[in-house]
This record gives structure tokens, sequence and C-alpha cells, in this order.
């Protein structure tokens, strides 16, 4: 058990009792005779020990004058009895009312801190967590802020939340300035980041102390764990941040040397594959991504062939197309890449043509999505899942799967759904089918009554049917009518919050019945939240499931969530799909641009993650898709 009255009574429990009887705020200062005398009563049984009689009189007390100007003494010398006889849950509760309800009380630093200390031994650490961060901003005392930050650590290492812990250590080491067990202090900090801390919270560490200590060593070990992982993308970008961050710091030097020697390591590799990436912090998350798919396709190639003559090479282009060129072809010049994976964005991917046409070079982007943008070089391919071939796709099952013939198109007014809406509706047409009503919405509504009514009376101009009067059925003070849709499916490509409350709104105006179609905006947890059980039912198109029963994407699956501790995205998926095409490519023994070129046109039956099988002769990667429903609020694959 802890120290009897905790962190604020290190001068013992008899001056408390002191202050509580002299004071003249005290018991014995009451104003009314009757609760002067049940406190007085009280006090003597807690100075002889009885403290079952305690708190019989004060629970008495608390329930009989509720309006005592003595109520948080009542409730303090409580909780103290409750204390000493271990009854940690009600002296919690009577100090809690306290901490509550008298914050202007003089007993509520001695409440707060009984809280603190009692959460923490039930093991309450969330709490216990709260309440000592509180205890650290009401005192300015160093031996009790100490003392907190113990505390606060100790919750930190039971929680396993080791970056809060090394904040609370940081915290700590202040207090104590340049002391001997300052040091000590800093010596935890590191050991905690040595042994307890992954790539993730070495990322939010160095956010919280970008210029400092601990950020300086968060940097440090995260250039070990790449060195060891051996990916060279995140190494060498981890390597130029820190030096650019810290350029006077004593191993900037050995820094400097492990830096050129990736650059003369991936030299010495018979053959090169690019990787451009954008060096923008909003693409950051989907940079990653790729960056794990490529390196991951690498990795098992050479884990299976125990060939290591192959290696990358990375560069991040930044927003100025100019020195983008320049420096992908100085990469080129440097390195003569055998292809290259990337860029990432659509308007970088299509002013490549002229150097993949100079250099003879393929680039395969695995995320670009804007039509087209493969026709303007013989060496630009895509593995990416489009706006396009979604909207046929799903237009194709409709139709052709599903017997669906009547639709209508309710869109978000941005780029993703606008494409969505005007290819399907071209094949639809094209298919025999037939789109009655299309009507848009701003991503940021959330009603979308208007556009639904506008749908309903366009369809009633058509092939809806309105019945007769419901008898005995009132909406708004008027008799509703009946309304029957007269298409079969709503062509719904949003995403997000927002598009997943069209279902439901539908569902008042007497839109039931009929078929929710979607695209890849749907693969989301948002979105199938807001549409709940409207959405049941509801079939999309998607390029990746994480959960498809594919033997290919399982293994996928796993060796990604082996490797990363994370799970696979669909960009990560296409990037690994793009990157093993090119290993097979090389493989088959192409040992040039045009070489890859052409084998790369000449792989078929290609089982890609991502429902890739060949590229056609336009360079586009042609898939087969992931065809998803909703079913009992959980995704299942359907094709």
């Amino acid at each position: 058990m802890r120290k009897l009255m905790g962190l604020f009574f290190k001068t013992g429990f008899g001056f408390c009792l002191f202050y509580l009887f002299f004071s003249p705020m005290g018991w014995g200062a009451s104003p009314v005779a009757d609760e002067s005398l049940v406190m007085g009563t009280a006090l003597s049984a807690f100075q002889g020990g009885d403290f079952d009689n305690v708190i019989i009189q004060l629970s008495d007390f608390i329930g009989k004058y509720k309006s005592s100007s003595k109520m948080d003494q009542a409730y303090f010398l409580l909780g103290e009895a409750h204390f000493k006889k271990s009854h940690l849950l009600e002296a919690k509760e009577a100090y809690k009312q306290i901490v509550d309800h008298f914050q202007a009380s003089s007993y509520y630093p001695q409440a707060l801190s009984q809280t603190a200390y009692i959460s923490f031994d039930l093991g309450q650490f969330d709490q216990a967590q709260l309440l000592f961060k509180e205890l650290s901003e009401e005192t300015t005392d160093p031996q009790k802020q100490n003392e907190i930050y113990d505390k606060l650590y100790e919750i930190s290492v039971k929680k396993e939340e080791w970056v809060k812990g090394i904040g609370t250590l940081v915290e700590k080491s202040r207090i104590l300035a340049n002391t001997a067990e300052a040091q000590l202090v800093l010596n935890k900090i590191l050991g905690v980041i040595q042994e307890k801390l992954g790539k993730k919270d070495l990322d939010v560490l160095i956010d919280q102390y970008p210029r400092g200590f601990p950020g300086d060593y968060a940097y440090l070990q995260l250039i070990s764990i790449y060195d060891a992982e051996k990916d060279t993308f995140h190494l060498e970008r981890t390597i130029k941040h820190f030096l650019e961050i810290f350029p006077k710091r004593e191993n900037v030097e050995q820094m400097r040397q492990k830096l050129n020697a990736i650059s003369e390591k991936a030299k010495k590799h018979k053959t090169i594959i690019g990787v451009l990436v954008p060096s923008l912090k909003k693409a950051e998350e989907i940079t990653d991504q790729v960056i794990n798919g490529v390196n991951m396709a690498l990795w098992e190639y050479q884990k299976t062939t125990h060939d290591d003559s192959m290696g990358l090479v990375f560069k991040e282009l930044g927003n100025q197309p100019g020195k983008n060129a320049a420096e992908i072809e100085a990469l080129i010049k440097e390195f003569s890449p055998k292809a290259v994976i990337g860029p990432l964005l659509s308007k970088e991917f299509e002013s490549l043509s002229g150097l993949a046409e100079t250099f003879s070079l393929p680039f395969i982007t695995p995320t670009a999505t804007r039509s087209g943008i493969t026709m303007r070089s013989k060496f630009l391919f895509r593995n990416a899942l489009t706006n396009a071939f979604q909207a046929k796709e799903i237009a194709d099952y409709a139709i052709t799967r599903g017997g669906l013939k009547r639709f209508v198109i309710f869109y978000p007014e941005n780029s993703y759904g606008e494409e969505l809406s005007r290819v399907f509706s071209a094949e639809v047409a094209r298919l025999g089918g037939e789109v009655i009503a299309i009507e848009t919405y701003s991503p940021d509504a959330s009603d979308f009554s208007l556009q639904i009514k506008n749908l309903i009376k366009t369809d009633l101009s058509k092939y809806g049917i309105e019945g007769n009067k419901t008898a005995g059925k009132e909406f708004k003070n008027q008799i509703k009518r009946e309304y029957i849709p007269g298409f079969d499916a709503v062509f719904l490509p949003g995403e997000g919050t927002k598009a997943g409350l069209i279902p439901s709104q539908m569902a008042f105006f007497d839109v039931t019945g009929v078929a929710f179609l979607g695209a890849n905006g749907w693969n989301s947890s948002d979105f199938l939240k807001a549409g709940g059980k409207y959405l049941e039912g509801g079939i999309f198109v998607d390029g990746f499931f994480n959960e498809s029963s594919s033997p290919v994407v399982s293994r996928f699956v796993q060796k990604y969530q082996k490797y990363f501790q994370s799970e696979p995205t669909i960009f990560s998926a296409q990037s690994y799909d793009a990157m093993d095409l090119i290993l097979q490519a090389l493989k088959n023994g192409a040992t040039t641009g045009n070489q890859v070129r052409n084998s790369l046109l000449g792989i078929t039956g290609f089982e890609g993650v991502s429902g890739i099988n060949r590229f056609s002769q336009d360079g586009e990667g042609e898939k087969k898709p992931f065809i998803l429903q909703v079913k009992n609020g959980r995704l299942q694959q359907i094709n």
C-alpha cells in the first residue's frame, strides 16, 4: 500500500484534524448546534479509531444537512474513514465529491491527490492519468512535481504509452536541471527510444520535439531501423532531414558518409529501377504506401531468387515541373535505370512523355488516374484503378449480371463524381440500359431532400407510379400518397459520411426496393457507418480488397503485415504489382528499356494482387475488378 496520505500529507494527519477543529471555518465554529454536535462526535470517533462509527455518522450528516457549509469537511473526513478501512471505492467516491463540487475548498488539493492515488491503486489508469496531470499543474513545489511525474510515467508504462512516458520524463528532467538524477532520467529516455518505440511512435516524437532533445535521438533511431530494414528511401530521406535540422551535431559527418554510401551502393547494382514520388507533405501517406509496396516486391524477389543484383534509386519530386524534369534526367544519366515506377500524380506523369521517348525508358505509374495519360508515349504504362474503369465495371455488372435496366445517378460536384457519372451514363447507354434522372450535390451537403424530390418528380413523368391515397396515413397534416420508383437502381459514386446519409434520406421519401451501386469511395468505415442498414445489399467496385479469399491476395496481406505491422492499401498493392511486373520482365531476359517495354506488353495471365492480368498495347493495365457487396454491415467480395 502507498503512503497513507499521498503526496500532500507530508506534514502529518494531526495538523489536518487540528485545522478542521479549531479553524474559524471548522466544525467547532458551526452556527448550527446539532451540526456541530454530529461533527464533533464524528471527529472524536475518528481520533479514537472508531471508523465504522464515523462512516455511519457522516453518511447520516450528508443525507440530513445537504445545504451545510461544512459539507466539504464531512466528505473529506468520510473519505479518510473509508480509506482507513481500506474501502477504496467508497473513499474515492467521497473525495471525488470535493473534486467535482468544491474546487474552492481548502481540502481540494488533498482530495484531488487522494482520488488520483486511489484511482491508480484500483487500476483505473486513464482517470489517474488525468488527475495526476491536473495535480502537476496545481503545484509549483519541485519535490511534489517530481513525485507526480514518477506516477505519470508509471501509468504510461502500464498503458504502454511510451511517447507520453517520454514526455513525462522530459518534464521531470527539466525540474531536476543539471543534477546527477537528471542524467539518469535522460538515460532512461534514450533507453525507451531504443527499446520501445516503433517507427510510428518515433515519427510522433519527432513531431513533438522537431528541433531538439529527444527529437534528435528519435531521428537517429529511425535511421538505425531503416538501415536494418534495407529501406533505402526512408533511410535516405530521414538522414537528409536530420542533417538539415541538426547540422552541428557531433555525428553529422558519420551521417553524411552514410548518405554517400547509399548512392555508391546503388551504382554497384547490375540493374537499377527508379522510383519517383512527391515530396509534398499531404501526399506522404500515399508515398509511404507506394514505397512499401515497391520494397516488398523487391525483398520477396531477392528472398526467393537469392539475386541481389537489382536495386532501387529514389527521387522525391517537388512542385516545380521544370526542375523535376531536370532532376529526373540527371537520375537517368547517373544510374541508367531499366525502368521507373512513378510519378504518382497524373500531371507529372503526363509531362514525362518526352523523357520516356528520348531515353526509351518505361515508366509505370501505380496511382495516376487521369484518362488517356498513357497515350502520350509508347513507354508510359499504368497500373491504377481509374474512375472510368470503375464506372464501366459497375454498369456492366448491374446490367449483364444483375439484370437491371433503369438507373438514376446521384453524384457529388467534384471531378471524381463528374467523371464517374459521365462514364457510367455512357456505358449504360452502350449496354442498352437507361439513365432516367441525374442529380448533383455539394460534397459538404447533409440535406438532400430537394434533389430527392426532383428525382421523384422526373421519375413520375416517365416510369414512377403514384398510387391512391393511403387510408389512415398522415404526413405533415396531409394524406400521404404512395410512390413506387420506376427505376431499378441508384448509382451513388460518393464517399464519406455526407454521401452515406443519402440512402436513409431516400428511404424517408419512399425510394425503396431499389439497388444502390457505387465506386471505391464506398470502401470507408465512415461511409458504411453513415449508410447503416440502408446500404445493405449495395454493390460497388474497387481495385483491392484486404479480406479477399484469393490466395494471392491473402499471402500478400499476411506478408505485408509482417513486414510493416500495418494493413496494405490499394496504393501499396498496385505498387507491389508494378514492381513485380518489372522484375518479371527483367527475369525474362530484358536488359534495355526497349526490351523491358516489349516484355511488359508480352506478359499475360499475371495474377496481380490489385487484379491486373496484363498491359494493353496502349499501356493500360487490364484488370479483374473486385466486386464488393454490403452484407450485414460488412464488405464481402462476390466475384
